[in-house]
């Protein structure tokens, strides 16, 4: 989805992440004939708590950065985010994904919609450097309530799943990882950062989380990890949209003008 990058004084990012229980709520008889197992993966996510008020963090309390040099905190984490995360190509630009299943020799990669929201052929390519063909299994509507979509691939090679994180907790400040592979760099990249904030209910195309972490083109689709590298999320909106009706609520509602300027001031 091309965005509009602009600078700012303030370091701060809002980036939008997707509860993953929008599938589930969704297209539940689909993904049970897809992949049994995922139902109950997605399901955890229901009882993620929308009452967290929207706030902003002040500039001294952003930690985002990427990561060049693995840590002793952090490099576990940062392993485990490139051993999930995907790169898709496309017959335009592509961007990433997170492998989320397995049965048999066919993995699961979950993506945003409007990341392989064109015809042709998609291609994966895992962390081993190799290149597989890819076909979509589900595609949401990115301009409406769902921008997700599925991708499956076979392979002999055994590959890491995703964790799933079992605390559904989600509070303002805690740390999060964002990992992808931005345009400019092509590299696999991981930033670092916290929950600014929790929707009380989900703008159009699934939006519902915001975190300072530094997010850059292409990275729509990776995974969000928390603090023990378990999935909490996907990589999905950046900081400043063209349009304002991207903080528009599913139900059609919009948020204050005050709140809708508090939301792209956070930058």
């Amino acid at each position: 989805m091309d965005v509009k990058l602009e600078k700012s004084n303030c370091y701060r990012d809002f980036i939008a992440a997707f509860l993953l229980h929008q599938l589930l709520t969704i297209h539940v008889r689909q993904m049970k004939r897809l992949y049994p197992t995922f139902i109950p993966f997605l399901a955890t996510l229901l009882l993620l708590p929308y009452t967290a008020a929207f706030s902003a963090t002040t500039a001294s309390n952003q930690v985002s950065s990427t990561l060049l040099a693995s840590t002793r905190s952090t490099a576990p984490i940062e392993q485990t985010a490139q051993a999930v995360t995907v790169r898709i190509f496309t017959n335009k630009r592509g961007g990433s994904g997170v492998l989320i299943g397995k049965i048999g020799r066919t993995y699961t990669i979950l993506t945003n919609a409007h990341v392989i929201n064109t015809k042709g052929k998609f291609k994966i390519q895992t962390p081993d450097g190799k290149i597989h063909q890819a076909a979509i299994k589900y595609r949401g509507d990115s301009s409406k309530g769902n921008d997700l979509a599925l991708l499956q691939f076979t392979s002999k090679n055994n590959y890491q799943i995703a964790e799933l994180a079992t605390n559904t907790n989600l509070p303002e400040n805690q740390e999060v990882y964002a990992a992808g592979f931005p345009y400019d760099t092509q590299n696999f990249t991981l930033t670092t950062g916290k929950i600014s904030l929790v929707s009380p209910q989900p703008f159009v195309g699934g939006y519902q989380i915001g975190y300072t972490n530094e997010i850059k083109q292409g990275m729509s689709g990776g995974a969000l990890l928390n603090g023990e590298g378990k999935l909490i999320g996907v990589n999905g909106l950046l900081k400043y949209p063209i349009l304002n009706e991207a903080y528009n609520y599913q139900d059609g509602s919009q948020p204050s003008k005050e709140l809708r300027q508090q939301l792209r001031q956070l930058s």
